[in-house]
């Protein structure tokens, strides 16, 4: 998340000379605890802009149990956009839709899910569940649907534990209830039973199998009643050498263990859930391993006296196969749901007992699903069944619903909470006041993925950005538009081992992937600008790793691709990096970076003739302990103005460099007044001896740091600081990239933090 400004970070730029002679490393959100940040009076021209932030759907279903023909309740758990934690998730069937019901968390909650449910009736259920603190320690939780609405009922917790679980739940009436799963200490785990009365639950005395060589190791997965005096409940327990199918019942007043089969040679098996029609005929579902460690799908049936393992298929061409589960509406119906995977995929799976064998049904995947699981499922009637659960694009996860018709399996449309992300947007480009092209990244608790935004004049909109296949993580560093329907975005994705070079085309409709080649043997590749003088060349710069070394890179676009273009790095340095470029011309390109020396690190630039890249040493600030060019931007060949920080003595200050003809120069930019960090990290000259760049600056009280956005123009004769605005309420407001198409008229962009969120919100400013 946030990959360019932390790219710069851990590059040259945000290092700080101490006066004692040490350095440290300081990246935008270092310091002090944040206070809200006042607003500085808006200098004329700036205006803040709404850039939308990426919102997604996210949930998860994990049981359904139905009170009526009209009436089915489906818990699970949706993922929060604050802090990515888990709250809980209810949604209610009413035979032609289904509807979010708002549900409580625990207030000190940090996580928080609900695995099961059991409606005796259409108005009343109970749900358990988990929730866990601040600390990591779990504890069981029961909420309960009365009276239209849901409400946390208070639970025991066994004394000794320090994670508890609940993971099933079955009620013969409001007043009768049983849930069950398992606690655990350092030392041993053990299942659980919980009853409930209609006042208050109590912990029940389940039973055990003890393991002769380590600690007892037991827990229970579902339970089914058919009647307050008759339960029966299913899970797993850790043998000597494996781990095996449990069963237990429940005759009104104690638990006893029922003797279940495992498969022979099995190394481990589990049970996940239950369904039985009368004390004397139960099915209970799970998986089994094989010796080649793939799984296979299991069922087991009880007749009143023993239990019974059956023959269920797999499907074809999967290596791991599970039932999570089961209900039978008749005496010769059953129907189990899971999940199939081939590979790194998975897929709903559903099969069906005709009272003789089990066989596959088809059950249908949601368009562009990569992981598709069932895992609860309840039938009003052998014709009449939804089975509920969740599938992911990769990105996100969302809630799954399925019907059985009594011959076909379809998918039935479920909501999701929708949660916002934390976004950010690091650079935009801009071919008309009407047309600008912002890029940057959102991360999700699936991960990080590019994002780009459009702004058509009136108003910015998100528009989707691919990431490569098999990417944990992506992230849009620099964007550059030749024209309204060409832009090249680059920057760097993640593959799971390195990070390697992304470049993404825009033609006026849709984004795409366009492949850039790595450096050979390179840890690490990063695409950090670019700029397109035309529709037919692009230049880009970064750098990459080549064990303790890091190198300059540049690649350069035409019409037969990207290539890597070779450039030098400062002579003894081990650190070498390019922030930034500016191509005025076809084929005249200017590049600007930093590399490491003793005592300070110092600034370079490298230009390109079309064929090569020549390095050359900027001049630093008098008295400079360390000079950090971060952008530049070139109005010709022969004028090109760079801009960052450097760092006094002192302060961080902005930075200003200026290449006339064929020398560069250093230009005074004004420090912030009280900021003990000022930093320019975008710069746009539309013309010669008109210029403006932005950035931010931090400030400092006895315990809080604040930062501010930060911009600055330059008239051909000096540099003036201007007052961009910040959000109100934001503590940390930063302004990375900007563009100007014409002189006097800029966008820029960046994101804000507020006091309240973890999460980071686009930035958007205009100045006209």
């Amino acid at each position: 998340m946030l990959w360019r400004r932390t790219l710069l970070a851990l590059v040259v730029m945000a290092v700080v000379v101490m006066g004692t002679g040490t350095v440290a490393l300081a990246t935008p959100l270092a310091g002090k605890a944040n206070a809200a940040v006042a607003d500085p009076a808006t200098a004329s021209g700036w205006s803040l802009q709404t850039a939308p932030r990426v919102s997604q759907p996210s949930g998860s279903l994990t049981e359904i149990s139905c009170g009526g023909p009209r009436a089915c309740m489906a818990v699970g758990y949706y993922t929060t956009g604050q802090t990515g934690d888990q709250a809980t998730l209810a949604e209610a069937w009413n035979g032609h839709s289904w509807s979010i019901l708002p549900t409580p968390n625990p207030g000190s909650s940090f996580g928080t899910v609900l695995s099961a449910v059991s409606c005796p009736s259409a108005g009343f259920c109970v749900a358990a569940g988990t929730w866990t603190n601040s600390g990591g320690q779990s504890y069981p939780l029961a909420e309960r649907w009365q009276g239209g609405r849901w409400s946390i009922s208070a639970m025991a917790n066994p004394v000794t534990s320090t994670q508890t679980v609940l993971t099933g739940v079955a009620c013969t009436s409001a007043k009768a209830c049983i849930a069950v799963g398992y606690f655990a200490n350092p030392y041993f785990t053990q299942t659980l039973a919980e009853a409930w009365n209609g006042k208050s639950w109590s912990v029940q005395r389940t039973k055990n199998v003890p393991n002769p060589t380590s600690s007892v190791w037991g827990q229970l997965n579902g339970i089914w009643c058919v009647s307050a005096k008759s339960c029966t409940a299913v899970g797993d327990y850790e043998g000597t050498v494996t781990q095996s199918t449990l069963a237990e019942s429940w005759n009104g007043k104690t638990w006893s263990i029922e003797s279940t089969p495992n498969l022979p040679g099995d190394p481990g098996s589990a049970l996940n859930a239950v369904s039985c029609r009368s004390a004397r005929q139960c099915l209970a579902v799970g998986e089994y391993t094989t010796n080649s460690n793939s799984t296979g799908p299991l069922a087991e049936a009880w007749n009143g006296h023993a239990w019974s393992v059956q023959k269920t298929p797999a499907p074809a061409k999967t290596q791991d196969s599970y039932l999570y589960g089961a209900f039978c509406p008749s005496a010769s119906v059953c129907l189990a749901v899971g999940s199939a995977a081939p590979g790194t995929t998975s897929r709903p799976l559903a099969e069906r007992w005709n009272g003789h064998t089990w066989a596959i049904e088809t059950a249908p995947s949601p368009a562009g699903a990569t992981q598709s699981d069932l895992i609860g499922i309840w039938c009003l009637s052998a014709r009449a069944c939804v089975a509920v659960g969740s599938d992911s694009s990769g990105i996100v996860t969302t809630t799954l619903a399925q019907t059985w018709t009594g011959s076909a399996w379809s998918i039935k449309s479920t909501p999701n909470p929708v949660e916002p992300q934390s976004s950010v947007l690091n650079w935009v480009s801009c071919t008309a006041a009407d047309h600008c092209m912002a890029v940057g990244d959102y991360a999700n608790p699936a991960g990080t993925r590019p994002l780009a935004e459009l702004w058509n004049g009136q108003a910015w909109s998100i528009l989707p950005t691919p990431s490569p296949a098999g990417t944990q993580a992506a992230s849009l560093a620099g964007v550059s538009c030749a024209a309204a329907d060409d832009c090249v975005a680059v920057g760097t994705s993640f593959n799971g081992t390195d990070n390697v070079t992304l470049a993404e085309a825009w033609n006026g409709k849709a984004w795409s992937i366009a492949p850039t080649p790595n450096i050979t043997a390179a840890q690490g590749s990063y695409l950090s600008a670019v700029s397109c003088p035309s529709a037919a060349q692009c230049a880009a710069v970064g750098y990459y790793a080549l064990g303790a070394v890091t190198n300059t890179l540049a690649e350069t676009w035409s019409s037969k691709g990207w290539s890597i273009s070779k450039t030098p790095n400062a002579a003894g340095s081990g650190y070498t990096t390019l922030t930034g470029v500016s191509c005025p011309a076809v084929n005249k390109c200017v590049a600007v970076g930093g590399y490491t020396t003793a005592p300070a690190p110092l600034a370079i630039a490298e230009t390109w003739s079309g064929s090569t890249w020549a390095i050359k040493a900027l001049p630093s600030p008098a008295g400079a302990a360390g000079t950090f060019p971060q952008a530049v931007s070139c109005s010709s060949a022969t004028d090109c103005t760079a801009v960052g920080n450097y760092f006094n003595g002192a302060n961080n200050v902005p930075l200003s460099q200026t290449l006339t003809g064929t020398a560069w120069s250093v230009r005074t930019v004004p420090a912030p007044a009280g900021a003990f960090y000022g930093s320019l990290n975008a710069v746009s000259c539309p013309a010669a001896g008109d210029c403006v760049a932005t950035g931010y600056s931090t400030r400092s009280t006895a315990s809080t740091n604040t930062t501010a956005t930060l911009a600055a123009a330059w008239n051909g004769h000096s540099w003036a600081l201007q007052a961009p605005p910040n959000p109100s309420g934001a503590t940390q407001s930063y302004l990375l990239g900007v563009s100007c198409p014409q002189p006097g008229s800029c966008a820029a962009v960046g994101y804000y933090a507020g006091s309240l969120t973890a999460l980071t919100v686009p930035l958007a400013a205009r100045y006209s």
